[in-house]
Parts: C-alpha cells; sequence; structure tokens
C-alpha cells in the first residue's frame, strides 16, 4: 500500500507548490490585493488558505479509505 501513501504525499507536494510559488497565480493574486488596503489582503489571504487545503484533506482521507477498505 506504500504506492498509494506515496501518490498521496505526490498530490500535497504539489498542490502545496501551487499554492505557495509566485510563479503561480495564488501568490500573484495575494500581492495584488495588497494595493487595496491591510483588511482586503487578510481576508484574501485567509480565503486562499482554507481554499488551500480542500484537494490536500480530499488525498489524505482518500488513502486512508483505501488503505483500510483494501485487504492486500
Amino acid at each position: 500500500m506504500s504506492f498509494l501513501e506515496a501518490r498521496g504525499g505526490l498530490v500535497i507536494g504539489f498542490v502545496t507548490e501551487y499554492y505557495t510559488s509566485n510563479a503561480y497565480s495564488p501568490v500573484q493574486d495575494v500581492a495584488d490585493s495588497c494595493r487595496t488596503g491591510a483588511a482586503t489582503n487578510v481576508i484574501f489571504g485567509l480565503a486562499l488558505g482554507y481554499k488551500s487545503v480542500i484537494i490536500p484533506i480530499f488525498a489524505i482521507a482518500v488513502s486512508i479509505f483505501v488503505s483500510f477498505s483494501c485487504d492486500w
């Protein structure tokens, strides 16, 4: 079952890279929201942070479900 956990880890790594690297749009959007004020930046950053954990949570949940449901 280690291949499943490895794939889940890769998904988490790629999603983390997407949401934290300045080469991708989420970080650039946060930087753009700084122009309108501090409150907008805080709200946008919190919303993006909440959005960025959805895919890793599903990856962990699927890995746990599959590993407990399969009798390998």
